[in-house]
């Protein structure tokens, strides 16, 4: 008599409903396009500390991002850039400046888990990067023989318009 109790209860709390309804969403996708000149993988070695005068003239790593082109519904993306060093990396990330576009440089360690920009693009919008790293001046002598190896990742998420 247990046994059957137990079953019973069983049944109850485990429901399963289902419908034959579809229920489709094209968000579209988001295009990153490395310039003919430009990598994702990033690598500083064999250089010596650098002004911020002359690191901001250094060649820049370009990209564009672009959101949707495929969408039909009402959606954005949210996206996020990061930096992120690998197993090579030998150097400190307060040790290396970036200029993002036309921003003031600033310290890569100065950015929450490395992500350099975050945002939304609505459908079919763009954003164009320039991104340049250099071993900061202050860096010291410490860093000679050092490298610096990391990859820029974009990711994005679709989000339903409110």
């Amino acid at each position: 008599m247990i046994l059957l109790i137990s079953l019973s209860t069983y049944a109850v709390l485990f429901t399963k409903k289902s419908s034959n309804n579809k229920n489709l969403y094209k968000t579209g996708n988001l295009d990153v396009v490395f310039d003919s000149n430009s990598k994702t993988n990033i690598n500083i070695e064999n250089s010596l500390p650098t002004s911020d005068d002359i690191g901001s003239k250094t060649k820049p790593y370009e990209f564009s991002i672009k959101a949707g082109k495929n969408s039909n519904n009402d959606y954005k993306t949210n996206y996020s850039i990061r930096i992120v060093p690998n197993s090579k990396t030998t150097i400190s990330l307060d040790k290396i400046k970036i200029k993002i576009n036309d921003d003031k440089p600033v310290l890569l360690s100065s950015f929450k888990d490395n992500i350099i920009s975050f945002g939304v693009l609505n459908q079919k919008d763009s954003k164009y990067f320039k991104i340049r790293l250099w071993i900061d001046i202050n860096a010291g002598i410490e860093v000679e023989n050092q490298l610096f190896s990391a990859n820029i990742v974009v990711t994005s998420q679709a989000i339903r318009n409110e």
